[in-house]
């Protein structure tokens, strides 16, 4: 039969098995010897060995074929040795399933480079998306029984060469370099590592918190949220970006600029219904608010068009391939 290991799909015996034996305690069989029978019937398949040992000695060992013969053979084991074991008769024969995988060595195998199979069941690897970026899966990896092979795409850091720009850094007065890093393009200082200027995307608003700059980052995911500068002293951090306008009910020096399928709206941050609602981390404590409810939303626009991003496959010239199979 078929089935599928570490390295590939392979031909077995239809008696391999992995099992761990059984043992026959000598109490439980004399109160109750068709339980114990019916135990190992379950968890076991025939044909079966009974064996009896005596301080690692195998005094008695015969195989069996139903249920009867093997009740017959543990009462003559229970009488030869003082250890007595049940295991499943295993065959350890295996051959490897050639016809699943590519002839790669054929006459013209390599003519194809955009082309990759699978290491463990020889089909055509696709490219998907998952939570940190793209990579190249298996199409059976979420079939019945699955094949659990994917490549990660891991890019290098720096993919083009660092571009000169006019501006001059307003901290040292070298001038800028724009340079494309792990989660895209940045502007920072040429005289690094001496000076660690990064020109960041700035807000209007102040930080609510300590009155420092709120700048536009993104996440490993490359999720847009808004910190504040001055992190990691000041941890204020929003999903929602901030508007320099007040609040006409209580007064609050910010808005957040919400957007759904109904429209595009200015949210005062204290209208806890309309705003979404966070996680707390396990095991904080709840604080109740700080400041009371205010009910203020008002629409600016109508919906955003969330497209997803195009899928992307890398150049292979600068990706590093890590091949992982799960069986």
């Amino acid at each position: 039969m078929l089935k599928w290991g570490k390295f590939g799909s392979f031909y077995s015996c239809s008696n391999f098995t992995r099992a761990k034996p059984m043992t026959v305690a000598a109490g439980p069989w004399k109160k109750d010897a068709k339980s114990v029978v019916k135990k190992i019937t379950k968890a076991l398949h025939f044909p079966m060995t009974v064996k009896a040992t005596v301080e690692d000695t195998v005094e008695f060992s015969q195989e069996v074929k139903d249920a009867k013969e093997m009740a017959a053979a543990v009462e003559q084991a229970q009488r030869a040795g003082k250890k007595v074991t049940v295991e499943q008769v295993s065959c350890d024969f295996t051959k490897e399933n050639f016809s699943a995988k590519p002839d790669l060595s054929a006459p013209g195998a390599d003519d194809v480079p955009e082309k990759e199979f699978c290491d463990n069941c020889g089909k055509e690897m696709v490219l998907k998306n998952g939570p940190w970026g793209p990579f190249m899966s298996c199409p059976d990896y979420s079939a019945d029984p699955p094949c659990r092979t994917i490549r990660k795409l891991t890019q290098k850091v720096q993919q083009k060469p660092p571009v000169q720009l006019e501006e001059m850094c307003p901290k040292c007065g070298k001038p800028l370099l724009q340079r494309d890093g792990q989660y895209g393009e940045f502007i920072a200082c040429s005289g690094y590592p001496k000076c660690k200027y990064v020109k960041q995307e700035l807000l209007e608003v102040p930080c609510p918190k300590c009155g420092g700059d709120i700048a536009v980052r993104k996440t490993k995911r490359g999720d847009t949220f808004y910190g504040c500068t001055n992190y990691p002293k000041c941890d204020f951090a929003s999903n929602l970006k901030l508007v320099n306008q007040t609040c006409p009910k209580c007064e609050s020096a910010y808005l957040l600029e919400l957007a759904n399928g109904k429209g595009t709206y200015l949210v005062c941050p204290n209208n806890r219904e309309a705003l979404p609602k966070r996680r707390p981390k396990k095991g904080a404590p709840v604080e109740a608010p700080a400041t009371p409810e205010c009910g203020y939303q008002r629409k600016v626009g109508p919906p955003k068009k969330m497209e997803p991003p195009a899928l992307r496959i890398p150049d292979p010239d600068r990706t590093r391939p890590v091949v992982e199979s799960v069986a």
